[in-house]
């Protein structure tokens, strides 16, 4: 990242940093809480281009400052920022491997993590909604898939196309007929909230049930989109404070070793992954064929935060516990205390890695684990694959 011109680095009392990335995009928000907690630290000072919703990089040609955090999402993009003689760290990136320091997501993992929780709910039929010629989205996409693929499933598979408005408006009549036509009950991955919130509108038009007919989850968590949505939407929560402060201690270790005269390769790209499935009503339901199992896992989702018995799951339904169990266990693949089981620990994971951290005792009681004891065996078996 050497310019032919390369200036003499000083060693500055705290390292001046840009911010070149697009303005009012809630993952980078949340992205930049992470920077900021280690540049409190590190004492960094930042420079931002005002008034500016776009990420470009032409404003720091002649700027003598110390590294560039920035999103690059074209050739141009990285072309330029090759040229400035400070280090760049990139945190969104058109292709896998360029020539540039990357902090992204672990999207691979987002599609893995999203053909599980509609798996957990039964459903056999699987489809993908996304969006044509993006790194994030391709990747995704083969998350899924090759999640569904190890248990002999192939989803349906519908991209839009980044085109003209009159090319727009003929792949929303193809995007109608493809929801219209999937079999129920379905469950859909969209490679982003928006492109989920797609599938809502569309479901309202044209009279599909979400979650019966289809359930449906997004990727970004983005409280506006998924709160309002109708209904509220499931989505993927990215782990962009965690990013954040991944991205600023590379940067970090790249300026200091600019200052010592040091040229080291690209690190190897650094991925996030996502910190879990939020559960809204967007998929609040389960391809299940009897009733009774159904019933059950309605309650244990009502019920998932308290330290109920399964004898109190399963009072007042109007089979015998031994039948019931064996109903369960073909129609899920598991047994009820697995179950309920499995989903508090994934409960549990996904607020152990929310920043800033809860206390272990908070989790428990928050997860229905009756004890700090019980969680940590859970939390202990899931790491030895128990």
């Amino acid at each position: 990242m050497a310019s032919s011109t390369p200036r003499r680095p000083r060693r500055p009392s705290s390292f001046r940093v840009a911010i070149a990335l697009p303005h009012s995009i809630p993952f980078l928000e949340r992205f930049l809480v992470g920077v900021a907690g280690h540049a409190r630290a590190a004492n960094w000072t930042f420079i931002r281009m005002p008034d500016r919703m776009d990420a470009s990089l032409d404003w720091l040609k002649d700027w003598d400052g110390d590294g560039v955090l920035a999103a690059i999402e074209s050739p141009r993009d990285e072309a330029l920022a090759v040229q400035l003689p400070m280090p760049v760290v990139s945190i969104l990136a058109y292709q896998d491997r360029g020539r540039l320091p990357l902090v992204t997501m672990d999207h691979h993992a987002v599609g893995v993590l999203a053909a599980r929780h509609l798996r957990e709910r039964s459903f056999t039929n699987l489809a993908f909604y996304g969006i044509a010629g993006r790194l994030y989205n391709d990747q995704r996409k083969a998350g899924f898939i090759a999640a569904l693929a190890e248990e002999g499933l192939i989803p349906a598979l519908l991209e839009a196309q980044a085109t003209t408005p009159r090319a727009w408006m003929a792949h929303q009549r193809r995007l109608d007929r493809w929801v219209a036509q999937l079999p129920t009950p379905v469950g859909v991955f969209a490679s982003t909230d928006e492109r989920a919130v797609e599938i809502l509108e569309i479901c309202r038009r044209i009279g599909r049930r979400v979650p019966e007919d289809l359930a449906v989850l997004g990727v970004d968590d983005d409280p506006v989109l998924c709160e309002f949505a109708q209904p509220p939407l499931t989505s993927i929560a990215r782990n962009d404070v965690g990013a954040g402060k991944a991205a600023a201690i590379l940067l970090q270790r790249l300026m200091e070793e600019r200052l010592r005269g040091i040229t080291s390769p690209i690190p190897e790209p650094i991925r996030i992954p996502p910190v879990g499935i939020v559960a809204r009503r967007s998929t609040a339901t389960y391809a299940i064929r009897h009733p009774q199992v159904a019933a059950l896992v309605q309650r244990m989702e009502s019920q998932l935060r308290q330290p109920v018995s399964m004898e109190d799951l399963m009072v007042g339904l109007p089979l015998a516990r031994r039948r019931l169990e064996a109903l369960f266990q073909e129609e899920m693949g598991t047994s009820p205390y697995q179950f309920i089981l499995r989903a508090r620990i994934r409960l549990a994971q996904a607020m152990l890695a929310q920043e800033p951290r809860p206390s272990r005792t908070a989790v428990a009681k928050a997860c229905g684990f009756t004890s700090l004891r019980h969680l940590r065996t859970a939390l202990g078996r899931v790491a030895v694959g128990a």
